[in-house]
């Protein structure tokens, strides 16, 4: 569920003015990491503690970071395309149907998860779910099915990846707010 795409078409249908919509995007966006933080808090203490002396908890870390940055490089670099030319309501609805069946698609094929522990997720792993994050720059592709697929595709069996998944939306999310 993309809430940015929800925000855009039901915007659309209320006649909602676009600047009070926008000042409510980023709020929906807070809001939602906030929860991310609040409910991950003792996990998150602990890996920026076991950080200093643990390196499959800086390995993590370090992780996070490289699958930020695709999504990040490429929003930065096609941020004005993408508001000229994706937020309407057709272009939305047609991320959420397309989504949709990549949803499907992932879920009816056959894997098997070759990691199973978020802290044993290799370099390529996780710059492969920062390239599925990309998809979520598509105004109505949900940003947690895009690295949720993503970790999947790439390895990861759903427990790690959600969690990758709501770790890599700390960055991710606090920074598209600002």
């Amino acid at each position: 569920i993309s809430s940015t795409g929800h925000l855009i078409v039901v915007g659309q249908l209320l006649n909602f003015p676009e600047a009070i919509a926008g000042t409510f995007e980023i709020f929906i966006q807070l809001g939602a990491i906030l929860a991310v933080i609040v409910f991950f808090l003792r996990d998150l203490l602990s890996l920026l503690k076991r950080a200093v002396k643990e390196m499959s908890a800086r390995r993590l870390l370090l992780n996070i970071a490289i699958a930020f940055v695709p999504a990040a490089a490429v929003g930065f670099l096609i941020n004005r395309l993408i508001e000229e030319r994706l937020f309407n309501p057709f272009t939305v609805a047609l991320a959420m149907v397309a989504g949709g069946i990549v949803m499907l698609l992932v879920e009816w094929r056959p894997r098997k998860p070759t990691t199973t522990e978020i802290e044993q997720t290799r370099t390529s792993q996780a710059l492969g779910v920062g390239i599925a994050q990309i998809a979520a720059l598509w105004p109505g592709m949900s940003r947690s099915a895009s690295t949720l697929i993503g970790g999947m595709l790439m390895g990861l069996d759903r427990p790690t990846a959600l969690r990758f998944s709501f770790y890599l939306s700390i960055p991710t999310i606090t920074i598209a707010s600002l």
